[in-house]
């Protein structure tokens, strides 16, 4: 059942509800091939954990009569497609139809004022099924939820820029309703041209012609949003480069784009010569392959741990749990690697209460997932002792600089074997610093270090 959702953040990419696959393309959905990892079947498979996705972007100029959508479809039946968004259709209001073809068209425009403008996504009818949410953000603005496999879903978003007439402060708001997002196209009408001097490396280095202030206004936008502007970062010829050419035929100009966060997985950025349909843009169309299995894993590595958002949301209760384990009067009487040991379960057991179902599922797929990838340290490793301990001259560590060296932990960084990420650390307020500050003086002034460990179910090797 397709969705739509009120316009206050467009969704990011999430785990999908069913598992389906395309049935063009190679799937990431595997069937039991009756063998090992030594298998041939197996290593076929293995390598077939890619989608393909042909998405492209064309200004159509209209679509209101039976005839220029027939003539579209035609087009159509002699190239490679999965998803075109279009520009300029003059269809009236917000629908999903499914045509003659058994293709499906997500549509939006005004309903009073729809000779101009409107903005769809036409989806190939062996795709569709893929299709889990469709929402119009405004007349210029649309996108779809893609659900690639049973974990990993993308979002793609088609919009119609004004042209050169209309005021910044309406480029500006549409910028504001594409942003993060993964896959971008559209009709911008904005000239990146060719990369200049303190460009960043979101734009490539072959566009064309120069750039005019809306592209300055675009640049800015890839650079705020880092997002890479794809047609810019392949060699063509100019002939294959301009999407736009002006009634007389003398300007050409690059003004359609697909931009995307993950330059890697966008393999060509082309422009169709052979397909016409009387418009004065060209077809522009992008190869997009996605391996699922790899981002299935980093989408599992990005979800298992509560965000800062999260911990803020719910700080006072994240403290007040972590109150309740890491009593500095209990802990003073236990030796350091008791303590760690305590102030360890306490963040997990705390982080835990703070988290939903969802995030606790993915704390537990991560655990089988690395169940038998843990590496027994080299028990031969050398420990360096710190000089001068147990001296009467060195001074405590007092919590003023436990505070101040936990804020100097970068944000976003994976966690070691502890699963302790940075922010369960610098949200853990007075409880967890008087823990840290028992434990880092009882080494400190008892000569402790902690010895090397292994994680319970690492494997032997």
């Amino acid at each position: 059942m397709l969705e739509s959702k009120s316009k206050t953040r467009l969704p990011q990419m999430g785990r999908a509800q069913v598992s389906e696959s395309h049935p063009a393309t190679n799937s990431g959905s595997l069937t039991d091939s009756g063998g090992g990892k030594k298998s041939t079947n197996y290593n076929k498979q293995k390598r077939k954990r890619t989608q393909i996705i042909s998405i492209a972007t064309y200004n159509i100029r209209t679509m209101r009569t039976n005839d220029h959508l027939e003539e579209f479809e035609q087009e159509l039946g002699n190239i490679n497609w999965d998803i075109v968004g279009l520009c300029e259709t003059r269809l009236q209001g917000e629908k999903m139809t499914t045509l003659n073809s058994g293709h499906d068209l997500f549509q939006n425009n005004s309903e009073t004022n729809h000779s101009q403008g409107g903005v769809a996504f036409i989806v190939n009818n062996k795709f569709k099924h893929l299709v889990t949410k469709y929402h119009s953000v405004s007349n210029r603005v649309i996108y779809l939820i893609i659900r690639l496999n049973q974990r990993y879903s993308i979002q793609l978003i088609h919009c119609y820029a004004p042209t050169s007439s209309a005021s910044s402060e309406l480029i500006e708001e549409l910028y504001e309703d594409i942003s993060r997002h993964l896959i971008i196209t559209g009709d911008f009408n904005a000239k990146i041209g060719k990369k200049q001097p303190g460009d960043t490396n979101y734009i490539g280095n072959f566009g064309l012609g120069e750039r005019n202030d809306r592209g300055d206004m675009l640049v800015n936008f890839v650079n705020n949003e880092k997002l890479y502007c794809m047609n810019t970062f392949y060699q063509k010829q100019t002939q294959k480069k301009w999407t736009w050419r002006s009634p007389d035929g003398r300007v050409k100009n690059q003004i359609d784009f697909i931009l995307t966060n993950k330059n890697t997985i966008c393999k060509d950025v082309d422009v169709l010569n052979s397909f016409h349909t009387g418009s004065d843009h060209r077809l522009v169309r992008a190869k997009i392959q996605i391996y699922t299995n790899i981002e299935r894993r980093k989408l599992i590595t990005r979800s298992m741990f509560p965000t800062r958002d999260a911990l803020q949301l719910n700080q006072k209760t994240y403290q007040k749990e972590l109150e309740k384990r890491l009593k500095p009067q209990t802990l003073r009487d236990q030796d350091p690697n008791d303590i760690l040991n305590n102030l360890r379960q306490g963040i997990t057991t705390a982080t835990k209460k703070i988290c939903n179902k969802h995030e606790i599922r993915n704390e537990i797929h991560k655990f089988y997932e690395q169940l038998y990838q843990s590496v027994i340290p080299n028990k031969d490793r050398v420990q360096k002792h710190i000089t001068n301990v147990g001296s009467e001259d060195m001074p405590e560590i007092s919590t003023t600089e436990i505070k101040y060296a936990l804020q100097q932990i970068k944000n976003g960084k994976s966690p070691g074997e502890d699963r302790i990420t940075p922010e369960m650390l610098q949200m853990g307020g007075k409880p967890l610093v008087d823990a840290v500050e028992v434990l880092l003086n009882k080494c400190l002034m008892e000569d402790v270090y902690r010895k090397p460990t292994t994680h319970p179910n690492a494997s032997r090797t």
